[in-house]
């Protein structure tokens, strides 16, 4: 056998190897159960979301490291937005949620902005340079993105004070949109 034949052998034996190990950590991983911070679903509430039903119950951690809980906005009007520092439609109406979060904030309505799989230096350095004061959380697994469901950002649901999923809505926030969406809510 040549040299080129046998290095190719190789080649080709440390891919297979290569694939079939990442394969079998993807089904470990895939087994485990969701440490702190993962998604958290509830007896009572679906593990999957859909419009008019309890939304999956979650809590995240947020920039300084504390775990901010749905359940704990219980009785409020909750926008939860799935949002990345690199995705410019989200760069667009994170200034949109501000002021509709500062408007409404007094008739019980929250924001969870819940970051896909970035750092918590990302997040904060974007918070600082767009002024954003509402809860920016860190879903840096993506167990909470996946639960929902989300495939494309920016993606939004608007949760009635009873916890149900009232809006979904794919794509950026406008400020007619929100108020929309809030004018059915508050």
């Amino acid at each position: 056998m040549s040299r080129a034949t046998r290095a190719w052998g190789v080649a080709l034996t440390a891919v297979v190897v290569l694939v079939a190990i990442a394969l079998g950590v993807g089904v470990l991983i895939g087994r485990q159960g969701t440490p702190g911070g993962a998604a958290r679903a509830s007896a009572q509430r679906p593990t999957s979301v859909e419009r008019d039903q309890l939304a999956p119950l979650f809590a995240l951690p947020n920039t300084t490291g504390e775990t901010v809980a749905l359940s704990s906005l219980e009785g409020q009007v909750v926008l939860v937005n799935f949002w990345a520092t690199w995705c410019p439609p989200c760069r667009d109406e994170m200034p949109v949620i501000q002021v509709t979060h500062e408007k409404y904030a007094s008739r019980g309505f929250r924001v969870l902005a819940v970051n896909v799989q970035e750092t918590s230096a990302q997040v904060e350095a974007y918070a600082r340079e767009l002024g954003l004061t509402f809860p920016l959380l860190l879903d840096q697994r993506g167990d909470v993105t996946q639960t929902y469901r989300v495939q494309n950002l920016p993606r939004s649901f608007f949760l009635d004070r009873q916890g149900r999923v009232v809006r979904i809505h794919p794509g950026e926030l406008t400020t007619d949109t929100m108020e929309k969406y809030l004018k059915e809510l508050l």
